[in-house]
């Protein structure tokens, strides 16, 4: 009875120790860790805070407690630290949070995510790895929280449920082509709707990379935090501003441009008035009509001791003056007289000149000279005087007293 009782003893000794092991070997629960960012996309050279609680709800103590950034290489992990708040990134290296973490206790951590200067736009699964020693002997473990995150240029804003992104890669060029086109700059006004839109795409995507490298800085998104604009609005707005700079840069040199060709315009207009050498009479009193415009009064040129009155006088390439008299076309086809004088009785001495055809231009009154005794007499000049440039002469404009000739400067002749 005695042995018995001995082996149901050393039964229930076993029994317990096995029981004893068992529990023991139970493995401690994990750490809990919780991850909240303050967004879910971030931009090149951008910061976002991350906001980490670590929970211990066993019974022994967390060492070496450290957190690391598990995503693409241009993301780095950091922790933020100052006044005001900056973020240290550390890279794909581990962030520590704290050599040891009591049990049943919980602590916050201040972290951030940073974008590198150069990204690749998409979206990334990005793992915070939270990493510990439990026990004795000391025993790794690891606890993974996920995020999405969207990562590019420009973001995921939306305005009217149009996505920025999409809208900053079409709007800046569609913009200056519709102000080039009212502009009626070369060739962009015959571009199709096709082809319009393509331009504008390519032009957009050009002020993109032009405005790429703005996004970059930090100045840029510190502007974004400091206005609270998102960093989408902020690289829109820029990518628009350009657009309306190429645009006033563009019609600042088409309103310099338009000048250069009336100046030209009008330079060929005043070339036009020059008598030439080459020039036969018809030629001269064309040019000196045009100089003329509406205001056919006699002209009084003075050169010297010498004053001439005729119907039209010009400038000549050399500086002087030719003073024409009075003329008439003669025509014997009746159908010829009667459009030359249509033209005349219109006032279009110009247009009877250059349609002259087989017409005769002859004199109908011969320049007038002033005389010693102050009366107005032919010149022996005939009805043609050229002045010198060296005789300085001089102009007028005007009725002339006791000139006795009142016709115009052209008339139709006698059939």
């Amino acid at each position: 009875m005695t042995g018995l009782r001995r082996l149901w003893g050393k039964v229930a000794a076993v029994l317990l120790a096995a029981f004893a092991m068992g529990a023991t070997a139970a493995p401690p629960p994990k750490a809990v860790l919780t991850i909240v960012q303050e967004g879910n996309s971030l931009l090149a050279g951008q910061t976002m805070g991350v906001h980490a609680w670590i929970e211990n709800p066993g019974d022994a103590e967390l060492k070496d407690v450290q957190i690391r950034l598990a995503g693409p290489q241009f993301l780095m992990l950091g922790r933020m630290s100052g006044d005001p708040a900056r973020c240290a990134a550390a890279g794909h290296a581990a962030v520590t949070v704290a050599g040891s973490l009591p049990a049943h206790t919980a602590a916050p951590v201040a972290l951030c995510v940073q974008a590198r200067q150069s990204v690749e736009e998409r979206d990334v699964n990005v793992g915070s790895v939270l990493t510990y020693s439990i026990g004795t002997p000391s025993r790794p473990s690891a606890v993974i929280v996920e995020k999405k995150l969207s990562v590019g240029l420009l973001g995921t804003d939306t305005v009217a449920g149009i996505s920025l992104r999409l809208t900053s890669f079409f709007l800046p060029g569609a913009l200056l082509l519709m102000l080039l086109t009212l502009a009626k700059f070369p060739y962009v006004d015959r571009l199709s709707g096709t082809n319009a839109a393509i331009a504008s795409i390519l032009i957009s995507i050009g002020l993109s990379l032009m405005v790429g490298w703005l996004a970059a800085n930090r100045w840029v998104a510190g502007l974004a935090q400091e206005t609270g604009v998102s960093m989408g609005a902020l690289v829109t707005a820029i990518l628009l501003a350009v657009g309306l700079a190429m645009v006033m840069i563009v019609g600042n040199l088409l309103v310099m441009k338009a000048r250069a060709l009336a100046l030209q315009s009008k330079s060929a207009a005043q070339r036009a008035l020059i008598v030439t050498e080459g020039d036969d009479e018809r030629q001269m009193l064309i040019r000196a009509l045009q100089t003329a415009g509406d205001d056919l009064d006699p002209v009084t040129v003075t050169a010297g001791a010498v004053t001439y009155v005729g119907a039209a006088a010009a400038r000549t390439a050399s500086g002087g003056v030719v003073v024409l008299g009075w003329y008439q076309l003669e025509a014997q086809d009746p159908a010829l007289r009667g459009s030359l004088a249509a033209l005349i009785s219109e006032g279009d001495y110009v247009g009877a000149l250059r349609h002259l055809g087989p017409t005769t231009l002859a004199p109908s009154n011969t320049l007038r000279e002033l005389a010693s005794d102050g009366t107005w007499r032919p010149s022996a000049a005939g009805n043609v005087k050229r002045v010198a440039a060296k005789e300085a002469p001089e102009i007028a404009r005007g009725a002339v007293a006791g000139l006795g000739i009142t016709d115009p400067p052209l008339v139709i002749g006698p059939a």
